[in-house]
């Protein structure tokens, strides 16, 4: 998933930009945080963007909420081999948005950006949905009215309609674009290790998805 998921959030940005019709930051150093950022997907894309556009990013205090720990070494890897143009800055941080005492303690209140992709989906079903549904409103309202959110995941009613209420629940949020239809990944090629993993296991990497993509 990891590849695929990159390109789309990369693909966002760019239509954002084209939507806005200027530079979507101010600054050369941003704080970014992505929730349930996992294996550093959404970090790829990223700094695919800023490295192909004209915007004026030199560096990012890169924040990932992830509850698996497990993913932190994977993270710092991309970190390592997608440090290019762009200088990242990554903090990693083991979080269970389930948990509302926890992220009562998290605040997104210094940031650029926030990205949630095909992170409402792995939350929105959870038993405990309640305190899911909770820390989402502490943690949205906590954001900057200066500040970018990111919603990618896929075209379920079930998964953005969740989304949608929690935007609604906080006060402030502007909706400028809404992307409803088949992402892919441009020209795919695949060598080297997937190549051989994909032979071995008869599996292609995710290069398409029927997506709900937002930037508010």
């Amino acid at each position: 998933y990891m590849a695929g998921h990159a390109s789309f959030v990369s693909q966002i940005l760019q239509m954002a930009r084209k939507e806005t019709g200027g530079p979507l930051f101010r600054e050369k150093t941003i704080t970014v945080t992505s929730l349930g950022g996992g294996p550093g997907s959404e970090l790829l894309g990223l700094v695919d963007y800023l490295e192909n556009s004209d915007e004026p990013v030199s560096k990012v205090v890169y924040w990932v909420l992830e509850k698996e720990p497990a993913w932190e070494h994977l993270t710092q890897a991309v970190c390592h081999w997608a440090n290019k143009k762009v200088a990242v800055e990554l903090h990693f941080i083991s979080l269970d948005v389930s948990d509302t005492e926890a992220c009562s303690q998290s605040f997104l209140t210094g940031d650029d950006l926030v990205i949630m992709s095909f992170f409402i989906s792995e939350v929105c079903e959870t038993k405990d949905g309640a305190a899911v549904r909770a820390s989402l409103k502490h943690l949205l309202g906590t954001m900057s009215n200066k500040a970018l959110l990111l919603y990618n995941d896929s075209n379920a009613y079930s998964f953005y309609s969740f989304f949608n209420y929690r935007v609604n629940s906080v006060k402030g949020f502007n909706q400028f674009l809404e992307f409803q239809g088949e992402l892919n990944v441009p020209s795919p090629k695949f060598i080297g290790t997937i190549e051989e993993y994909m032979e071995l296991t008869g599996k292609c990497p995710k290069i398409s998805s029927n997506a709900l993509a937002k930037v508010l």
